[in-house]
């Protein structure tokens, strides 16, 4: 037996469908606010018209239903149609055209949607439309400039989808545009970038998109663009320097990206993140990122054919740049001076750079406000500046893995050379905590320096072969 409900104008029957436990949203106006839901029928849906008139929500999740005889032409007043996981829905009825209070359709996860009607763009009070993950999906209907009242339009995961309309320009309040997943996507109409109102434009995972549109730049409201995992891309246009309002840009996993604009960092006054980790052919980054004068978090990590920064790197960047990884980019070579000059560094990650021989000689210059400073795996750095001892904002270092700075150094003088009042509150774990305390050991340390560091759960990490155990204190606290 078909479980959908039958709609009746009595307040009774209605009543009943708003008591369901699930439906706390319709019982503010039980009279004018129903949902139906898991309508399990592919037969029509005997809808009394009275009911029918009335309803403002509409919320059906069913394997079966194919929406031809939901009776749509009569929900006048209906404002939010939600039609989730309905795999068996391939098409919609040309009526939905006729919902012209209709402000939001969900149609995600209908994974047999082949199409939308033709003359969607006579819905004129839609302000969202939800086609995530409709995978049989391939294009959007040519025609959308009626659609002036859309703010967001979700792609995400429409794998079929090969193009966007050239009308997609039309949308002037279109304020978020995902498209993250479209991976059968090439490119762009010139169009898109007209979106005067555009905030949010996301294509995480859209491999095959081979170039952005040459006039981005015109998207002048656009605050976070995301590119990650974009493959195919090669360059950036130059014209993206004038994304002025921009706060964050990612081509993370960009593993094409080759170069940037010479002046791309000319106009992004706004920008506070700019993630280029797994860019694996970027080569270098152009010196007029110095301009970025807001950049707070620099993520360079694994761009293993990153071979230097520019020279005057941290000259216009110092009041605000905060986190600097450059994880894993085993070609870079040494760090600027300049970057001494950054006084807001609170994190800087240097982990992997197995080809990093020593640190800048003005170093101090970070002692300010560095917390955490990683150098695991800096196989070939031969020492550390003396200055480091007196980091007072130092809660973090790495160095396992450093073997030639262990080779090098004296673990005992490292010690003594910690000042007494020294807050560090957490060393990372690895086996350089071995090796220190067995140098300290051998060298007699006194058992209430032991006992000290214990009290005060200051732990010495970084590197050790595994066999170096041996003469370890047991009565110092330390984890793997």
């Amino acid at each position: 037996m078909a479980c959908y409900n039958y709609l009746q104008p009595d307040a009774t029957a209605i009543l009943n469908i708003a008591h369901d436990p699930d439906m706390h949203c319709a019982a503010a106006e039980q009279d004018a606010r129903i949902i139906i839901r898991r309508l399990c029928s592919g037969h029509d849906v005997p809808l009394h018209s009275a009911a029918t008139v009335r309803l403002k929500l509409l919320n059906c999740a069913c394997r079966e239903l194919d929406a031809a005889g939901l009776g749509l032409e009569k929900m006048t007043r209906l404002r939010r149609m939600t039609l989730y996981s309905c795999p068996n829905l391939v098409r919609l009825p040309n009526s939905i055209c006729k919902l012209k209070t209709l402000a939001v359709l969900d149609l995600s996860g209908c994974t047999g949607l082949e199409e939308l009607p033709r003359h969607l763009e006579l819905l004129g009070a839609l302000q969202s439309l939800d086609l995530r993950d409709c995978v049989k999906l391939k294009g959007l209907p040519g025609r959308l400039s009626g659609l002036q009242s859309l703010t967001k339009l979700n792609l995400s995961g429409c794998t079929e989808l090969q193009e966007l309309p050239e009308e997609i320009g039309c949308l002037s309040s279109l304020r978020v545009l995902l498209l993250a997943g479209c991976e059968s996507l090439t490119s762009f109409p010139d169009s898109i970038c007209n979106l005067g109102s555009l905030t949010r434009l996301v294509l995480h995972g859209c491999a095959n998109l081979r170039c952005l549109p040459e006039m981005i730049g015109d998207l002048t409201a656009c605050e976070t663009l995301l590119l990650t995992d974009c493959h195919g891309i090669r360059e950036l246009p130059i014209k993206i320097r004038s994304l002025s309002s921009l706060h964050v840009l990612s081509m993370k996993g960009c593993m094409h990206l080759k170069a940037l604009p010479k002046d791309m960092g000319m106009g992004m006054n706004k920008l506070r993140t700019l993630d280029f980790a797994g860019c694996s052919s970027l080569t270098n980054l152009c010196p007029s990122i110095v301009e970025l004068w807001s950049l707070r978090v620099l993520d360079l990590q694994r761009c293993f054919s990153l071979e230097s920064l520019p020279e005057v790197f941290g000259a216009d960047l110092q009041p605000v740049v905060e986190v600097i990884s450059l994880k894993g980019c085993r070609n870079l070579r040494n760090l600027p001076e300049s970057v001494c000059d950054l006084k807001a560094l609170n994190e800087l990650d240097l982990s992997g750079c197995s080809r990093l021989e020593q640190l800048p000689r003005k170093f101090e210059g970070l002692s300010c406000n560095l917390r955490t400073l990683r150098l695991a795996d800096c196989e070939v750095m031969k020492e550390l500046p003396r200055s480091i001892c007196q980091f007072k904002s130092l809660v973090a270092l790495d160095l396992e893995g450093c073997y030639r700075l262990m080779e090098e150094y004296q673990p005992a003088r490292l010690y003594r050379e910690f000042n007494d009042d020294y807050q560090l509150q957490s060393m990372l774990e690895s086996y350089m905590g071995k090796l220190l305390m067995n140098a300290f050991a051998r060298a007699e340390l006194l058992t209430h320096d032991v006992e000290r560091i214990k009290r005060r759960r200051q732990y010495f990490v970084g590197v050790c072969p595994p066999s170096l155990e041996e003469g370890y204190p047991q009565n110092v606290p330390f984890r793997f």
